[in-house]
C-alpha cells in the first residue's frame, strides 16, 4: 500500500469536499493571495449536473471516466520574483499557492482513479443495470486503485457520477453505491438460473451446487453452496442430481 505523504495527507483533506465546496473554497483564495492566479477555461460540453463529481461514458472499450470541472476556476501560481525572495510574508503566501494547486492536483488524480476503478469493476451494471451490480468492497475497491482503503472511504463519502451513456443514461448515482459489500439477492438468482440455462442449453451434465458457487465466486460474488441451494429452490429449480437423473435418462 503507498504511503500517506504529507501532499497526499492534504489531498485527502480536500476529497470530503464537495464541487461547490471546492470552487468557494478557491474563490476565497484568491481574493487573499495575490500569489493564486485565475486561468481561462474553454467551455465544458456536457448535459451534466454542475453538482456531480464524475460523467460516466460508454467508449468502444468500456466506460469511461470524465471529472467535471464545470464550474471550478483554473487555478495556478505566479512565480515569486528575485526582490520577493526576501519577504517572508510574500514566500510565505507563495507557498501556501503552490501547496494548494499541488493538492488540488492530487485529489484530482485520487478521484479519477477510484471512479476509474469502480467504474470497471461494475461495467456490467453500467451496461445491463442494477441486476448485475458485483459486490465491492472498499478494501477490494482501494486495492484496485492502489490507494489506502482510508483514503477510498473518503473519496466515496459524497461523490456522484452522471451516467452519460449505458443502461441508466441520464441519471445520478452516488459512487458509494457501487460499493456492494453484500451481493444482490436478484443479480445472484438470475446468475444462477443464467447457469443452469446454460447447461441445459448446451446439453452438458447438470451443476451441482458447489460447482455453481465456484463459478460465481470466480466472477467476484463471495457466495456459499448453501446459498445457490436456497437460491435454486426459490427458483423452482431441482437439485443437480435430479437434473443428472432427467439428463441420463434423455436419448
Amino acid at each position: 500500500m503507498p504511503q500517506i505523504t504529507p501532499m497526499v495527507r492534504a489531498a485527502i483533506g480536500l476529497l470530503v469536499l464537495s464541487n461547490l465546496e471546492i470552487e468557494a473554497l478557491l474563490r476565497d483564495r484568491l481574493s487573499r493571495n495575490p500569489w493564486l492566479v485565475e486561468y481561462p477555461m474553454l467551455p465544458f460540453l456536457s448535459d451534466a449536473p454542475i453538482a456531480c463529481d464524475a460523467i460516466v461514458a460508454k467508449r468502444l472499450r468500456g466506460y469511461a471516466v470524465c471529472l467535471n470541472d464545470c464550474g471550478l476556476p483554473l487555478v495556478g501560481v505566479r512565480a515569486l520574483g528575485w526582490q520577493d525572495r526576501a519577504c517572508k510574508a510574500a514566500c510565505r503566501l507563495h507557498n501556501e499557492a503552490a501547496w494548494l494547486v499541488k493538492s488540488l492536483d492530487r485529489r484530482r488524480e485520487i478521484l479519477q482513479k477510484v471512479a476509474e476503478a469502480a467504474v470497471h469493476w461494475q461495467a456490467e451494471f453500467f451496461e445491463k443495470g442494477s441486476e448485475f451490480l458485483k459486490p465491492l468492497t472498499l478494501r477490494q475497491l482501494a486495492d484496485q486503485a492502489q490507494l489506502h482503503p482510508s483514503t477510498v472511504s473518503r473519496v466515496t463519502m459524497n461523490k456522484t457520477l452522471f451516467i452519460e451513456s449505458g443502461h441508466d443514461a441520464g441519471q445520478m448515482l452516488s459512487l458509494r453505491a457501487l460499493c456492494a459489500t453484500r451481493p444482490q439477492t436478484d443479480a445472484l438468482k438470475h446468475e444462477v438460473a443464467a447457469l443452469i440455462k446454460e447447461e441445459t442449453a448446451a446439453d452438458a451434465e447438470p451443476l451441482s451446487d458447489e460447482r455453481i458457487a465456484l463459478l460465481l465466486r470466480n466472477r467476484g460474488y463471495r457466495i456459499a453452496r448453501r446459498t445457490v441451494a436456497k437460491h435454486r429452490a426459490t427458483l423452482g429449480i431441482e437439485h443437480a442430481y435430479q437434473r443428472r437423473r432427467v439428463w441420463t435418462t434423455n436419448p
